[in-house]
């Protein structure tokens, strides 16, 4: 039972607490609350008191008639945090006061760096500070610092700086500018990190080169986590003993380093020390964790979303998004999708050449023979053979949303249709992504469940799978267990997760709304009778949505399928969407799109 009043302890309550989280998610409109920590503790009785696991039934679905109908929620402008740039408003709290702290300290790092000038505040959250600045100078450019609130050092922004590294010279990712670029020394890698305490693997020792997508004839010989406890039952006691093992050298690690620092500041203080230390850097003194990214001018799909909503514009002749808009746009959102797959600076044909040669200072573009590539951007491609599969990654988003989806210009120099009127769009925030592995134990999928924001969680996270996997309640051996890796649903993260996500970010901007919730489960009546059992609402089943092309409806219905098995591979969306944006549909005219993106994107 868990201890009265406080947050769920130890693996197995947080397993329940998990279970009752997401049955209410999977059937009430208004889930938020019982996600925050307060309501959790203060409903114990509701989650501790789950008889998991339950009994294993024939259909694991959810009853469609528990489930609450959706509620349309239609994007309107919304001011989550008052602007730091402007006097502290009446009653402005700490978390204001902690924002406008760091971006002075930011800002402060930048005072070393010639020619550098501070723009405006993009935004802050609970985790990171975003700001825009300005690189003077022949050739002029805005970039973006994101900071930790917490301190100079974190171990968040390290992470998701490896993860961008990934995805370096990705056309539709976004990415870093590197520090010689502006001016900032390199910083040498951080050895003090403390180890994840579900994964008894080293992440630190892969340059993510290495593929472990389960394809290959070697990795199907690999034994099972199941398996290999058969075998040896005490392998598992022995890899936890050595990995908790790492844990405590780290941390004590850490805590020298820190008794350092203090020892440093104390002298400093005293006066014995007088200059700043400048001797051999072994604890890494001076460490400034901030991640310098690429600016894109035209915001966001969310502000998008919100300006497509608005009264004036609703009140033109056509206000949805032509189609030709939405299949450039699922385009970009496929690809992607294949970044993460098929990273291009490991995968492209043309990684290997120098920038083509730029004309009127517009990068250009070389789509002769295999590859495409603008300027220094790869654009991604899956390859014509299966040869390649079995070395793809297994590297999961975690949170595609509006928010996170943003729109740069078009492509002066092309040739084809792709990019030539309509913008291309970038996936940013690699905060939560994450390579992850198979034939893990049961606490690393868990974990891995909260990953990500309301409305957009995939049925691998939200299933009630989860609640049927026969684990012994309370038992120390469940969390190390092989059972989830074994599900063919719940916690199998991996590309189809991705392509999910990207099917609801283009649900939304088919339907004007966010997010449906709770997610809908379609009956398989009508237009969904020959699908997969899916989550796709309203577009094959209300009129107000039948300009928009059948294909496209037909396709993002099938990518919001429940299974993972079920959803269209990355390779078949891809041959899909790039003959698709050369459909031609009746009024979308190329000056009707140039209108169109000039009045609902630039002038935005």
């Amino acid at each position: 039972m868990a201890n009265a009043g406080g947050p769920p302890q130890g693996w197995w309550e947080k397993w329940q607490a998990s279970s009752f989280q997401f049955w209410i998610y999977r059937m009430s409109r208004k889930p938020y609350q019982e996600f925050r920590r307060r309501e959790l503790e203060a409903r114990i009785p509701a989650w501790a008191q789950r008889p998991l696991p339950y009994p294993k039934p024939v259909n694991r679905r959810v009853d469609i008639a528990d489930v609450e109908p959706m509620e349309p929620e239609y994007p309107s402008p919304t001011a989550y945090f008052p602007n730091i740039d402007n006097p502290p408003p009446a009653g402005a709290g700490r978390h204001f006061y902690k924002a406008r702290d760091t971006r002075d300290r930011v800002l402060d790092w930048f005072t070393v760096v010639p020619n550098v000038a501070f723009v405006k505040t993009l935004g802050y959250g609970g985790m990171g500070i975003a700001l825009r600045l300005r690189k003077e100078g022949a050739s002029p450019f805005d970039f973006v610092v994101k900071a930790s609130l917490s301190s100079a050092e974190s171990q968040d922004i390290r992470e998701e700086a490896n993860q961008l590294r990934k995805m370096n010279r990705a056309a539709h990712c976004i990415q870093t500018i590197p520090n010689a670029r502006l001016g900032l020394p390199e910083q040498q890698r951080f050895l003090f990190d403390i180890p994840p305490n579900d994964d008894s693997s080293d992440d630190g020792q892969s340059s993510g080169d290495d593929s472990i997508y389960e394809q290959s004839a070697a990795s199907r010989e690999r034994r099972t986590r199941r398996e290999i406890i058969e075998q040896d039952p005490n392998w598992m006691r022995r890899r936890t003993r050595a990995h908790r093992a790492r844990i405590a050298e780290a941390k004590d690690l850490v805590e020298r380093r820190q008794q350092e620092f203090k020892g440093r500041k104390r002298r400093r203080r005293l006066g014995w020390i007088t200059h700043r230390y400048t001797g051999p850097d072994t604890w890494d003194e001076n460490r400034r964790d901030i991640i310098c990214l690429e600016f894109c001018e035209n915001g966001d799909l969310a502000t998008l979303l919100t300006k497509i909503n608005d009264d004036k514009w609703l009140q033109r002749d056509r206000p949805n998004v032509p189609n030709r808009v939405l299949w450039s746009f699922w385009l970009c959102l496929v690809r992607a999708c294949t970044a993460m797959l098929f990273p291009p600076r490991k995968f492209h044909p043309k990684r290997k050449l120098g920038d083509p040669r730029p004309f009127n200072r517009h990068p250009a573009v070389d789509n002769a023979g295999e590859g495409k590539r603008v300027g220094h951007d790869l654009f991604e491609e899956v390859g014509r053979d299966d040869s390649r599969w079995w070395r793809a990654k297994r590297h999961v988003h975690f949170d595609i949303d509006p928010q996170n989806i943003l729109i740069t210009g078009i492509d002066v120099m092309t040739r084809d249709n792709e990019h030539k009127i309509i913008p291309r769009l970038k996936l940013a925030d690699f905060g939560l992504a994450k390579v992850v592995k198979p034939r893990k134990r049961n606490c690393y999928y868990r974990n891995l469940r909260h990953r990500g924001k309301l409305g957009h969680f995939a049925p691998e996270q939200f299933c009630m799978d989860w609640d049927y996997i026969p684990l012994v309640p309370g038992s120390a051996a469940g969390s190390e267990g092989p059972e989830v890796s074994e599900e063919p649903i719940a916690g199998n993260y991996g590309p189809a997760m991705n392509v999910w996500q990207i099917a609801i970010v283009l649900w939304q901007l088919m339907t004007r709304m966010w997010a449906p919730m709770p997610p809908q489960l379609q009956p398989k009546i009508g237009a969904h009778a020959r699908l997969p059992d899916n989550f796709c609402p309203l577009l094959l089943d209300d009129p107000a949505y039948g300009y928009i092309d059948i294909e496209l409806r037909r396709t993002i219905a099938r990518c919001m399928a429940y299974d993972p098995k079920d959803r269209p591979d990355v390779r078949s969306l891809l041959l899909q969407a790039k003959t698709c944006i050369n459909k031609r549909f009746a009024g979308e005219t190329d000056a009707f799109i140039r209108t169109w993106i000039q009045e609902a994107i630039y002038d935005a």
